[in-house]
């Protein structure tokens, strides 16, 4: 298949689930996913339902911006060719990863009670992790391994503290933060393998490394937009009133 038809239907599937996430996201009326009936907004229920449809603009955003770095590697942009082996290297993809993937971390902790200093600790191991891939992907020495290394000793703790971080769960929104955590830890899992054999050893060819990352970054974002846009609305709403409602890190 040509490299080019592989980043066209990446694009078509990050770009038209965005559309359908702003869209959810701006309806005039939320429905719930679990009854299919709209939810009545009063002034006590208002504020949860703003924080559901903030969850729904992010999840479009995150897709959205993904589609813009497919759409530049489509149309023959956004990527370099390394000077030692020819190789095309795709930095569209760093670019997009180095803003969408804090934006995944902060919908999955927001249903948690994480303290803000292991927040800001997550969100700055995630932004390190990419750029320390980024330049391993640019090195053809093997200092490469050096970031790459670096890079993996900020991955394990963003993967350690998403396991941890289940404890602090609500119960209502249990089911929605273990599937949004098991999408975010199996795909991000196998990105540094492809990463090894694309960029670190070139055992990949460019079109099997296109088709491998697409198929993961349609995963991790759009898969991982429906489940937010399918949380149920109605254990949220039916939450208001609750002691300690207003406290609780709800959508």
């Amino acid at each position: 298949m040509n490299n080019h038809i592989v980043l066209w239907i990446a694009f078509a599937l990050l770009f038209l689930p965005s559309l359908y996430f702003f869209c959810a996201a701006f309806s005039e009326n939320i429905t719930d996913p679990a009854t299919g009936q709209a939810i009545v907004v009063d002034t006590t229920s208002a504020p949860f339902l703003l924080k559901y449809r903030l969850h729904r603009v992010i999840a479009g955003a995150i897709c959205f911006i993904a589609s813009l770095a497919y759409l530049a590697m489509a149309t023959g942009h956004g990527f370099t060719v390394r000077c030692c082996d020819g190789r095309q290297f795709y930095y569209a993809r760093y670019v997009d990863w180095a803003i969408t993937t804090p934006l995944l971390l902060w919908e999955i902790i927001d249903y948690t009670s994480a303290p803000i200093n292991q927040r800001f600790f997550i969100y700055a191991a995630d932004i390190l992790m990419i750029i320390a891939g980024l330049i391993g992907s640019l090195v053809c020495g093997g200092e490469k391994w050096i970031f790459f290394g670096f890079s993996m000793l900020c991955f394990i703790p963003i993967l350690w503290f998403l396991c941890a971080l289940r404890e602090s769960v609500e119960v209502q929104h249990k089911k929605a933060f273990e599937t949004l955590m098991n999408i975010t830890v199996i795909t991000w899992f196998f990105y540094p393998i492809i990463w090894i054999m694309a960029e670190g050893t070139g055992s990949l060819c460019a079109n099997a490394e296109a088709i491998c990352y697409t198929v993961l970054d349609i995963i991790a974002k759009s898969a991982f937009g429906f489940v937010i846009c399918n949380h149920p609305v109605q254990v949220i709403a039916g939450a208001v009133g609750q002691p300690n409602a207003g406290t609780s890190s709800m959508i």
